[in-house]
């Protein structure tokens, strides 16, 4: 069961995207079925974004690694 309302859980997932991918879940998909479907399972914000990331080999930031070159 959710923790958190489905509108919070998003705005996580879109911070998390910006913080991780340096993106906008908007930039990388946009579609809400997606999210909905991770919320209704139960998922973390961060554990649907890392899968996210997973799933399309994209590149993660760390943003407290200095050497980490997008941070």
């Amino acid at each position: 069961m959710p923790t958190m309302p489905f509108e919070e859980w998003t705005a996580t997932v879109d911070t998390l995207c910006r913080r991780h991918l340096r993106c906008t879940w908007h930039d990388l998909c946009g579609e809400e079925q997606p999210l909905r479907q991770s919320y209704e399972m139960g998922d973390a914000p961060l554990t649907f974004v890392e899968w996210w990331a997973e799933k399309y080999d994209l590149y993660w930031v760390d943003p407290t690694n200095k050497w980490d070159a997008w941070s």
